[in-house]
């Protein structure tokens, strides 16, 4: 885990507020790891894309979660079989849109770890997840 932010974080009145913050504290991070940022929050089809980026030659389609704490579980583990679907069936639609150029991409997950007062650390889990197939 490494700090992501110069800045302390605040502290925030619902979980949508610091999610809202934890994405641009990842972006932030993800640039200074060499990503290069092309869109954010992106709506398509029934879903979201938190992050688009390209890193080299691949296109990287980032989930970004948020935690203050692990008493839950690492940020990561609310990454489920369902989630990970929803993110494949919308990283399509983007590719669709696209014309499906010929490109390698894949999934990363950024996790962000927030205490209100505290410099935010990050946590950057490359190919996080492959594309499975339809069943």
């Amino acid at each position: 885990m490494l700090p992501c932010d110069r800045r302390r974080a605040p502290s925030f009145e619902t979980s949508r507020q610091a999610g809202r913050y934890g994405e641009r504290v990842a972006a932030r991070f993800l640039k200074r790891q060499g990503y290069k940022l092309l869109l954010e929050n992106v709506a398509i089809g029934r879903g979201e894309i938190d992050l688009v980026c390209r890193e080299g030659d691949v296109l990287a389609f980032v989930e970004v979660k948020t935690r203050a704490d692990s008493r839950y579980g690492e940020p990561s583990q609310a990454v489920d079989a369902q989630k990970r679907a929803k993110l494949v069936r919308a990283a399509q639609f983007y590719l669709q849109e696209l014309r499906n150029p010929e490109i390698l991409y894949r999934f990363d997950i950024a996790e962000v770890f927030l205490s209100a007062g505290q410099v935010p650390s990050c946590r950057l889990i490359r190919d996080a997840f492959g594309v499975q197939p339809r069943s």
